[in-house]
């Protein structure tokens, strides 16, 4: 999911596990997850995603470029932080962060239209 970046639990590290799916309770379970209201569990649970070695899962949904993360999470500034680093110069070209849900997501930039004469 190189598909955003590359670096720490960024959401291009961690792909979809196409093995054989746990119920959603299960996979709750295996890796000792608790549901919050800050962040989208069952849609991770949905593409697949684990947890990296420390326990954290991906903030960005890799299809929709949708935050998981509510604006609220209390780590929601290191993907913003990241979004605004020399790392995502190439990623800012082609998208910007769409801040008005209760989730963020990534939207193409708008292309510049030119006025009529």
């Amino acid at each position: 999911m190189p598909l955003v970046k590359k670096s720490n639990n960024k959401s291009s590290n961690v792909e979809s596990q196409p093995s054989p799916k746990l119920s959603y309770e299960d996979w709750k379970s295996k890796y000792n997850l608790k549901e919050s209201s800050d962040y989208n569990l069952k849609r991770a649970w949905e593409l697949g995603y684990t947890p990296d070695k420390t326990g954290h899962l991906p903030t960005v949904d890799n299809k929709t470029l949708q935050f998981l993360k509510a604006k609220g999470h209390p780590t929601i500034q290191k993907e913003i932080d990241w979004y605004n680093s020399p790392e995502a110069t190439d990623f800012r070209k082609k998208y910007i962060v769409d801040t008005s849900g209760e989730y963020y997501k990534y939207v193409p930039r708008p292309k510049f239209i030119k006025k009529p004469k």
